[in-house]
């Protein structure tokens, strides 16, 4: 049976009464009134321009937007105008926000003369937003680059909708791609892309790492040197010194930790426990260490070592470091139950560590992507270093609650020189991703559209809905952004995929020699 609409965990009812369609625009005439309700959100109100300029662009009708109940035809956008219809229909709209981020979601469901567009609006979630982007999403628009120059607005002069209940919700809860300014970008690229994110369904930071609290201050992200924020230096420095990771010649390093002190690791977790305490609607304290190969050099440090330093994503300083954070972790849940410690897995601690067991439900791991290969998938059972990295992924996924991939495409600069189109692979591992119990992706973009394809494009779509198809969106892509070229563009674009990911290399930067040679 062909899928539609599937893998979402979309629920598709079957339309009690009349078959008839709800009529938006006929023959170029507005037929249907958009509604977003008294108090309507911020996010409802825009949403509503959104699909008024969109529908105005594919037929030349102007939908007008009430904020009163109206009669006749009408779109009901978001949360204050859509709560009490879908209730009559039996339709419950996502909404609220728990530390367990799984609310993410909104309806599109149409029957008799009203369609509803409306999704979860608490901050940080977009689902009003993605609603009417799906929506507009089934009649043709697409947003395959940012700005006017990667958009796809088809001309029609009628717009009906049959009857339909859908309430979509993601496979990945964390989807986001950034740019992270290693090739320039305007502020006006740079607002182009948020938007082009928020049209892809992508999610917020904030999602899962600023616990919906509009005050910037409080941004806690897992970003390299930032695990002085668990033993603040104006608080402890001059009294416990030995807090502190203890450097070769005997001084201490005021921005790292001692891994092995036993009161450290209790100082911190009462860290963690009074930030939570002071920020109850925040889910999530996040930390990391330099992007450096730091170390404790203390006995205790040191003996957790296995190997010594390995080299970059393969080095031994996980067992001291990760020892570390899973005592921090059962200390913190303690204190705090239904509250979330994140880290990053990078640079010199990829590797999960040795000598420990059992699953921490509150603890979520970043695992990068440092040095293995950039064109195959963890599924590629010829490539040794996506092996090598699945292996790790399902270690980790033992070990802690959530998994995020923290990616980079291009994958380093000699990928920015040609073109670096992995659909396929992308698909291959976020499937893994989701069998595994992952919770997304945080990928280091650049501003490098023409050698990376469709890649975020196909990512944000495929996060949605893992059993997607990428060769079907490739397809659509050639159809709709070539028209009378899509044969021979679709013909290249697959041609180069393919023979990337049929290469026998399997380095994180070959030269343009060996993959084409």
């Amino acid at each position: 049976m062909q899928r539609v609409w599937c893998a979402f965990l979309l629920l598709a009812l079957a339309a009690p009464g009349s078959a008839a369609p709800v009529v938006l625009v006929e023959h170029g005439r507005a037929c249907a009134t958009i509604v977003v309700g008294e108090g309507a959100s911020s996010q409802a109100q825009d949403a509503a321009r959104e699909l008024q300029a969109y529908l105005r662009r594919m037929t030349g009708a102007d939908l007008p937007i009430a904020s009163q109940p109206v009669a006749g035809p009408k779109v009901l956008v978001g949360q204050a105008a859509a709560r009490t219809t879908a209730a009559r229909l039996g339709v419950p709209l996502p909404t609220g926000q728990t530390y367990r981020f799984r609310e993410e979601g909104y309806v599109i469901a149409a029957q008799g003369d009203t369609l509803i567009l409306a999704g979860n609006e608490t901050d940080p979630y977009e689902g009003t937003y993605f609603a009417v982007y799906d929506f507009l999403h089934g009649l043709g628009c697409r947003w395959y680059f940012p700005g006017t120059f990667g958009e796809v607005v088809p001309k029609r002069t009628t717009v009906s909708v049959a009857p339909v209940r859908r309430i979509v919700r993601p496979d990945l809860r964390v989807r986001d791609t950034w740019y992270s300014g290693h090739l320039a970008s305007t502020p006006q690229q740079q607002a182009e892309f948020r938007v082009w994110k928020r049209r892809n369904r992508m999610s917020r930071t904030e999602l899962w790492l600023h616990c919906a609290s509009p005050d910037a201050r409080f941004l806690q992200n897992p970003v390299d040197d930032s695990t002085y924020r668990l033993l603040p230096k104006e608080v402890y420095w001059e009294s416990h010194p030995e807090f502190y990771a203890l450097n070769p010649d005997g001084t201490r390093n005021d921005r790292f930790l001692c891994m092995s002190n036993p009161a450290g690791l209790e100082a911190a977790a009462e860290t963690v426990a009074t930030y939570f305490r002071e920020h109850p609607t925040h889910h999530t304290f996040a930390f990391s260490p330099p992007d450096a190969p730091v170390l404790c050099h203390c006995p205790g440090c040191t003996d957790a070592m296995h190997g010594g330093y390995g080299g970059e994503g393969y080095g031994d300083v996980s067992d001291a470091y990760f020892g570390f954070v899973f005592r921090l972790a059962d200390a913190v849940a303690r204190r705090c139950p239904n509250r979330w410690v994140t880290t990053m897995a990078y640079f010199n601690r990829c590797r999960p560590p040795e000598g420990i067991e059992g699953k921490r439900n509150n603890l979520l791991i970043q695992l990068a992507s440092i040095q293995q290969c950039a064109l195959h998938s963890y599924a590629d059972t010829r490539c040794p270093s996506r092996r090598q990295f699945g292996a790790m992924l399902r270690r980790w996924s033992e070990l802690t609650a959530g998994q995020v991939f923290y990616e980079y495409d291009p994958h380093d600069w000699t990928h920015l020189q040609r073109p670096a189109w992995r659909s396929q692979a992308i698909a291959e591992d976020y499937r893994l991703l989701k069998r595994l119990g992952g919770w997304g992706y945080s990928n280091e973009g650049q501003m490098s559209w023409l050698s990376t394809g469709l890649n975020y494009y196909v990512r944000a779509r495929i996060a949605w809905n893992v059993d997607d198809d990428p060769a079907a969106m490739i397809r659509d892509f050639a159809h709709r952004f070539f028209g009378p070229a899509a044969g021979p563009m679709h013909r290249y674009y697959t041609a180069i995929e393919a023979a990337l990911r049929n290469s026998p290399v399997h380095f994180s930067s070959p030269s343009a020699d060996e993959l084409f040679t």
